[in-house]
């Protein structure tokens, strides 16, 4: 049975962008059943670039909600069996459609790609693909129940079964946490997550979007480590309704969470939100998570392991350097960001 693929398009004030996302959407080989573009409250001229799409779209116009008030608007109104919530500002190539219906299997929950960076200025280092590790495929409940994290492509790269959607949509509107944390994480409790290796589609870095690139501050990583609480809340309330408990401490053997904990408790102990931790004792859970943690390459163990180290004694002038390098693929050192590549392909 041929499955449709509803492609719906989440814009808020993306016009410089969202003809792009809008065109990628409609020039696939095998095409959509449906493209939907809703604009969340836009204040530029978002309105009139879909207008002039005429009716080769449908549209949804509605004041500002949030991304999870556009994600709830769009699938309501769609039909498809697949469903794709496209980010305005990212681009899906013209076989999209193709390549995920032939890789869908029955019974799965979602599927996902790596997606290609397109940066609006040159970063020295950074990956050209998104994630840079490979992401995490098959049954996930044991690695989210252990984790609380599993490795998934950003919002765009990822596809859903509507039956699956119906069990977690609509989600609750004006929290502060992405729509797509949401979807990602609810969605493999739910079913088997598929992974397509080869790239899709884009994903664009700008502005506020522009992770990774050498940015490393306090408020910005008290900001990825509420984050991570949040998405500890979405996943207790997702694995209650189905009869399991979730202890949301499993966050402590994630190495990417104690890296930023490590970090904002060294960048700024005054402001840094969790009372109970030290210095030796984030750096000894830190090389024990690193030890533990699948998918990742001997030389990332080495790194990192040797990272949270240093973190633990350093002198306060040198923590900052250590927390970009850290944090910041883009500011490591090119040797390790060309190995890597290697190692990929």
């Amino acid at each position: 049975m041929t499955l449709s693929v509803s492609i719906l398009i989440n814009n808020y004030n993306y016009a410089r962008y969202l003809g792009e996302a809008i065109d990628s959407a409609l020039a696939q080989t095998v095409p959509a059943c449906e493209v939907i573009v809703v604009d969340d409250g836009s204040t530029d001229n978002s309105r009139d670039v879909i207008a002039g799409y005429g009716n080769s779209i449908r549209s949804i116009i509605q004041d500002n909600r949030g991304q999870a008030g556009a994600y709830n608007a769009g699938f309501r109104e769609s039909k498809g069996d697949l469903v794709l919530f496209l980010d305005a500002d990212d681009i899906i190539d013209s076989d999209f459609v193709e390549q995920i219906s032939k890789a869908w299997k029955p019974g799965a929950a979602k599927l996902h790609i790596p997606m290609r960076v397109l940066a609006s200025r040159p970063v020295d280092g950074l990956s050209d693909i998104v994630p840079s590790q490979h992401l995490s495929s098959g049954y996930l409940l044991d690695e989210i129940l252990r984790f609380g994290f599993y490795t998934s492509s950003p919002g765009s790269g990822n596809v859903y079964s509507r039956e699956v959607l119906n069990k977690i949509l609509p989600m609750r509107e004006g929290a502060f946490f992405a729509a797509d944390t949401v979807t990602i994480y609810l969605s493999a409790l739910y079913g088997q997550v598929l992974a397509v290796s080869r790239p899709l589609g884009t994903y664009r870095m700008h502005g506020d979007n522009h992770t990774g690139t050498g940015i490393a501050n306090s408020k910005n990583i008290r900001r990825s480590l509420q984050n991570d609480m949040d998405r500890m809340e979405i996943l207790k309330s997702g694995f209650m309704n189905l009869g399991i408990v979730f202890d949301g401490r499993c966050i402590n053997r994630d190495f990417r969470h104690l890296k930023m904990r490590i970090s904002s408790l060294r960048l700024d102990p005054d402001k840094h939100p969790f009372e109970e931790d030290r210095k030796l004792r984030l750096a000894l859970s830190g090389i024990n998570a690193v030890a533990r943690t699948n998918r990742i390459s001997i030389l990332r163990r080495i790194y990192f392991s040797f990272w949270f180290l240093l973190m633990a004694f350093v002198p306060n002038r040198l923590v900052h350097f250590l927390v970009t390098i850290g944090c910041c693929p883009a500011a490591r050192p090119r040797i390790l960001m060309e190995m890597y590549r290697m190692r990929r392909s």
